[in-house]
């Protein structure tokens, strides 16, 4: 049942400072020179949130806003960080669900930029914009050589383990299976190798810190489940046909993940009822003990030509 919304989000905030040796030199902290936060705040009910998540299987990073409404004084001052400081590294996890159930981790990455503004009379909301693996496109860095006989899959770990600030496990679905002749080497900015890497069809995005390698019809169960959309589970409109893909909007759904096999139900249009895999994951609305604000979930499924591909093996999901 859907009743009884809760949250905590933990922001890592300021000042930030930069290791240094015993001589006093800064040295790079997973081979990039930045600063890290040093301090962190945690946010629960009853204190109103506002947010908007966006998670898609491209090549850009996944994006967060989060409005949190009349903070204490001392809380709100200490979430800020300017946009333009994109050296400095501050840690934002949000998890969001109902009361009595697991509440899963529904957005891990960075703070983009956070501030406080007055809003009406009576509101002082501190905004807080958040990218997720932006920190990992913009930082990594490669410099390494592979023995002959390395395949697809094997390159990818590899540069996966480069990857700053990301869950050291991959997603990888049905990649091709061709294998190097010669040693290969490898040397540069460590997303884009990744990119550099892929053949048409297969995308790599990084999804809750984690890099999920999938192609356009690659699925995956959770907990050897397939999870079931329908009216009695909060499916709330007809679901809506564009282009490759088909867009559904239900009661917020925290449960779903980028690459999850999901089997859609429909009274209304009953064509489209079918097993797809999740290409895109829009949570949108408000948590708040005091406004009772809409919360919904708008999933995009993966139509395609053939259905999806299950894979298996290797699909450990960042709890």
């Amino acid at each position: 049942m859907k009743f009884n919304r809760t949250y905590s989000l933990y922001c890592q905030v300021g000042p930030y400072s930069k290791p240094a040796t015993t001589s006093g030199s800064t040295v790079p902290v997973d081979g990039v020179f930045t600063s890290y936060a040093t301090n962190s705040v945690t946010i629960n009910p009853p204190y109103t949130v506002e947010f908007s998540i966006k998670r898609e299987i491209l090549a850009t990073a996944q994006t967060a806003n989060f409005k949190i409404y009349n903070l204490a004084e001392k809380t709100r001052d200490a979430i800020y960080k300017e946009w333009f400081n994109g050296g400095a590294y501050s840690e934002i996890q949000f998890r969001a669900g109902y009361e009595n159930q697991f509440v899963p981790l529904i957005f891990n990455g960075n703070v983009r930029q956070a501030y406080s503004t007055r809003v009406g009379r009576n509101n002082i909301v501190t905004e807080i914009e958040a990218f997720d693996g932006g920190f990992a496109q913009a930082n990594s860095y490669s410099n390494f050589t592979l023995p002959p006989s390395s395949t697809l899959s094997d390159t990818i770990i590899r540069l996966n383990s480069d990857l700053i600030k990301t869950f050291p496990t991959p997603i990888i679905g049905t990649v091709p299976k061709f294998v190097n002749q010669r040693a290969s080497v490898f040397c540069g900015p460590t997303y884009n190798l990744i990119q550099n890497l892929l053949p048409s069809g297969v995308n790599a995005t990084i999804d809750n810190n984690q890099l999920k390698v999938l192609s356009n019809s690659d699925s995956f169960k959770v907990n050897d489940q397939i999870f079931v959309i329908s009216s009695a589970t909060g499916l709330l409109d007809i679901p809506m046909r564009q282009g490759n893909f088909i867009q559904v909007k239900m009661l917020f759904e925290p449960r779903l993940t980028l690459g999850q096999q999901v089997q859609l139900i429909s009274e209304d249009i009953p064509i489209y009822n079918n097993i797809y895999p999740v290409q895109g994951i829009t949570h949108q609305g408000i948590i708040s003990p005091s406004v009772n604000g809409p919360l919904t979930t708008t999933v995009n499924l993966y139509l395609g030509p053939n259905g999806a591909t299950t894979f298996s093996g290797n699909t450990v999901l960042p709890q």
